[in-house]
C-alpha cells in the first residue's frame, strides 16, 4: 500500500484540527441542551385568540401574512422564492401555526403536519428566518402547536418534530451569548423556558434557562415594569409568553424563580398604566395596535384587573379625572442597544374618554421591515411640537438597524393629585437654540384638557414651529369659518371643542396605525412664527355627552 506524503498528512492533520476547533463550540452548546428530548411532556397553555377563518384560508393555499397575501394552488410556502420581506419574516415566524389547532379533524391535521414537513426538511435556514427574535418565536409556535400536530402523527414525523425543536434549542443557546439585541437575548430566553418546561431530559436546559431569562429580566425590566425600549408593547408579549410558563413550572414540580414571578407583577402594573380609557394600548415608541381583547385578557389572567393610578411609570406620564385619561411620553430615549424601534415622540400625548379616543400618535406597523416604520419613527408623526420642520432626537444609522440618540436631557413633573403635568427636553437647543416646555392639565371633572406649550431661548431668524394633534380615525373634525376652534365628533355624538389662544388653527391629512393596519386620518396643527410669539396654550373641552359607549 503507498505511503502518503507527509506534507498531506500534514495537511489532512490541519484541516482536521480546524475543523475540531470550529465545532467544539457547537458541541459545548449541544451539551449544554442535555440528553436528545424523547417526547413532550406537557405545553403551556395558549392566551391568545385564536382565528379558525385564518386556519381555512392556509389550508386553502391563502397565506395573509404581513400585510400581503401569496396564494398557492400546490407546493409549499417554504419554497416561495422573492415573497416580500414581510410576508417571509411572518411565514417563517410560525406565529399563524397556532391558528391550524383550530381545525379538528384528522384530514385537517394531515394537512397541516404536511405544511410544517416543508419547513422541517430545510437543511439550512433563509436568512430571513435566522433572525433571534424569529427563531424564538417560531420555536414558541412550535411548542404550542405541538398537541395538534402530534395527535395521530407516525413515528417518522414525531421524531423529526423534536429534532426542530432541539434545533431550535441549539440555535437560542448560542443567541444567549452571541446576540447583541438586549430583546432578542430576552425572547431567547423565555423561548428555551417554553421548551425546557415542555420537553423531557430537560434539567440542564430548565437551569440554564431560568439563569439566563432571570438575569435578562433583572437588566431589562425596570422596577416600575418598563422595558429599557420604552415600547409599552413590549411588556404584553412578554407576558404572553411568560404568564402560561407559571403553570409550568407548577405541573413539573418546580417553584417558579421569583425573578420570573417579580417581573410578571411589575409588567401587568405597566400595561395597566399605558391603557386608554378605552381599554387599548397607547402608541408610543414602536406600539403598533395589541388587540383590546387580548389586553383585557390578559390583565384578567394575571389578576390584576384593578384601574391603574395616577402617576410617572416607565417615563411615561397618567392623568386620571372621572372618565379621562391623558397619557405623555415624558423621557428620553433609552439605551442606544433597545432604541432601534424607538421613536423621536419626547412630550407627546394621547387623550381618552371611557370608549374613544381623540388625541394620539400615528403609531407603528406591525412588522418592523414596513415602508413606514422610519417615516412614522419622526417627530411629525406625534402629538406634539415640532421646530424648524426637523425631529427632536438624532438617527444614527448602521448596517442593521436605525438607532435613536436623545433628545439629551428631559425631566417631568406631576402634581399630587394627578391631574396635572409639566415637562421639558432641549432636543432642539444644540440646532436652534431653543427647549420645548409643555404643560397640561386636566379637569377634576374630566370634561376639559388644558395645554400650554413655550419654546424658551434665542432662536435664529424665521424659525417656524408647528404642533400637532393627530386624531383618532374615529373622530370626525369640522373646522369653524374663522378658523378659531374645531369641533371634534364622535360616532356616537359626542363633541369636544378645541381652541388655541390667538392662533389660526388648520387641518390636515395624517395615518394612523395604533390599530395595527393604516388607517386614514386627520390632524389638527397650530403654526407659529418664534420671532413673534414664543408660547401657545390650548383648550379641549366636552360640549356634549354621546349617547352610549364609542367605538374608536
Amino acid at each position: 500500500m503507498p505511503r502518503r506524503p507527509a506534507t498531506s498528512l500534514r495537511i489532512g492533520r490541519t484541516v482536521r484540527g480546524v475543523r475540531a476547533s470550529l465545532s467544539a463550540p457547537w458541541r459545548a452548546v449541544s451539551a449544554r441542551l442535555g440528553p436528545r428530548p424523547t417526547r413532550l411532556v406537557i405545553v403551556p397553555p395558549e392566551l391568545r385568540t385564536l382565528d379558525p377563518a385564518i386556519a381555512e384560508d392556509v389550508m386553502a393555499g391563502h397565506y395573509a401574512l404581513g400585510g400581503k397575501v401569496v396564494s398557492l394552488s400546490e407546493g409549499s410556502p417554504f419554497a416561495v422564492v422573492d415573497a416580500p420581506p414581510t410576508w417571509s419574516r411572518a411565514l417563517y415566524s410560525l406565529f399563524w401555526l397556532r391558528h391550524l389547532t383550530t381545525l379538528d379533524s384528522p384530514g385537517a391535521r394531515d394537512h397541516a403536519r404536511a405544511i410544517l414537513a416543508g419547513f422541517i426538511a430545510m437543511r439550512t435556514w433563509p436568512p430571513v428566518a435566522q433572525d433571534t427574535r424569529l427563531v424564538a418565536r417560531r420555536l414558541i409556535s412550535l411548542i404550542a402547536a405541538a398537541p395538534y400536530l402530534l395527535d395521530g402523527a407516525d413515528a417518522a414525523f414525531y421524531k423529526s418534530f423534536l429534532r426542530c425543536l432541539a434545533r431550535h434549542g441549539r440555535r437560542l443557546q448560542r443567541a444567549l451569548v452571541a446576540e447583541h439585541d438586549p430583546l432578542a437575548r430576552l425572547q431567547a430566553g423565555v423561548a428555551l423556558l417554553h421548551l425546557a418546561l415542555s420537553i423531557d431530559r430537560s434539567e440542564r436546559l430548565a437551569r440554564r434557562a431560568i439563569a439566563a431569562t432571570g438575569s435578562e429580566l433583572n437588566a431589562q425590566i425596570a422596577a416600575d415594569g418598563s422595558h429599557i425600549g420604552r415600547n409599552p408593547e413590549t411588556a404584553v408579549m412578554l407576558l404572553f409568553d411568560l404568564i402560561p410558563l407559571r403553570q409550568c413550572f407548577v405541573r413539573r414540580g418546580v417553584e417558579p424563580p421569583q425573578p420570573i414571578l417579580n417581573a410578571i407583577d411589575r409588567m401587568l402594573a405597566m400595561v395597566r398604566h399605558m391603557r386608554h380609557a378605552d381599554g387599548a394600548l397607547a402608541a408610543f415608541n414602536g406600539a403598533g395596535g395589541a388587540p383590546r381583547d387580548l389586553l383585557a385578557a390578559l390583565i384578567a389572567y394575571g389578576d390584576a384587573a384593578s384601574p391603574a393610578s395616577p402617576g410617572l411609570r416607565g417615563g411615561y406620564a397618567r392623568l386620571v379625572a372621572a372618565d379621562a385619561v391623558a397619557l405623555i411620553d415624558a423621557a428620553p430615549a433609552g439605551p442606544i442597544a433597545a432604541t432601534a424601534q424607538a421613536h423621536a415622540g419626547c412630550l407627546s400625548f394621547e387623550f381618552s374618554t371611557e370608549g374613544k379616543r381623540w388625541i394620539v400618535n400615528c403609531g407603528s406597523p406591525r412588522d418592523d421591515g414596513a415602508e413606514l416604520a422610519e417615516a412614522l419613527r419622526t417627530t411629525i408623526a406625534h402629538s406634539t411640537a415640532t421646530l424648524g420642520n426637523a425631529t427632536s432626537s438624532l438617527f444614527i444609522e448602521s448596517a442593521t438597524a436605525t438607532y435613536l440618540l436623545g433628545p439629551p436631557d428631559a425631566s417631568a413633573a406631576l402634581s399630587e393629585d394627578g391631574m396635572s403635568f409639566d415637562g421639558r427636553h432641549d432636543g432642539y437647543e444644540k440646532r436652534f437654540g431653543m427647549r420645548h416646555e409643555r404643560s397640561i392639565a386636566l379637569s377634576p371633572d374630566g370634561g376639559g384638557l388644558s395645554g400650554r406649550d413655550s419654546f424658551p431661548g434665542e432662536p435664529p431668524d424665521h424659525v417656524p414651529a408647528a404642533l400637532r394633534f393627530h386624531l383618532h380615525p374615529a373622530i370626525e373634525p369640522r373646522l369653524s369659518d374663522d378658523d378659531t376652534f374645531v369641533l371634534l365628533i364622535a360616532r356616537d355624538g359626542e363633541a369636544w371643542r378645541f381652541s388655541a389662544d390667538d392662533a389660526p388653527l388648520e387641518i390636515e391629512e395624517s395615518i394612523y396605525l395604533g390599530d395595527g393596519a393604516p388607517r386614514r386620518t386627520m390632524q389638527i396643527v397650530i403654526r407659529l412664527s418664534l420671532s413673534e410669539r414664543r408660547h401657545v396654550a390650548w383648550l379641549l373641552e366636552r360640549v356634549s355627552r354621546g349617547r352610549g359607549r364609542g367605538d374608536g
